[in-house]
């Protein structure tokens, strides 16, 4: 089972060595990454992209050290901050999905009938995210 301790050793680590300037997070990483950016105020990113979170409000048995999940702002933390989220993730209701835009502070991007945004859900190499991730806005 994922434990937070252990996951954000890792994450730090990583950091600390590729000294990333882009994060990109899909699910319990978006999680992750808030209790990193919580924990580690000196972090900061030029663009975080965050990829079909879980549901904050629903804790899950097999990651209960992940939960609660910190509430911030995350565009204070970079310049470019981009949510996607799908309207029938089976990880988190959409209700749930626009609670979490009010609570990081950003409009999702909402892609229709996409579930969880995963190879699963039909996903492979995303054209759109790569070009996100390498332009200069």
């Amino acid at each position: 089972a994922p434990v937070l301790d252990a996951w954000l050793a890792v994450f730090d680590n990583l950091v600390d060595v590729f000294q990333p300037d882009v994060l990109v997070c899909h699910s319990l990483g978006v999680i992750l990454t808030l209790h990193a950016l919580v924990r580690n105020p000196g972090y900061g990113f030029r663009k975080i992209a965050l990829v079909a979170p879980p549901a904050f409000n629903q804790p899950i048995d097999e990651a209960a050290t992940f939960f609660p999940v910190p509430e911030m702002n995350v565009a204070d933390r970079a310049a470019d901050v981009l949510f996607v989220a799908s309207d029938n993730d089976p990880w988190c209701p959409l209700a749930e999905s626009r609670r979490i835009e009010t609570v990081l502070g950003v409009m999702a991007k909402r892609l229709p009938g996409k579930g969880h945004i995963n190879p699963e859900a039909g996903f492979g190499p995303w054209s759109d995210m790569t070009e996100w991730v390498l332009s200069d806005r």
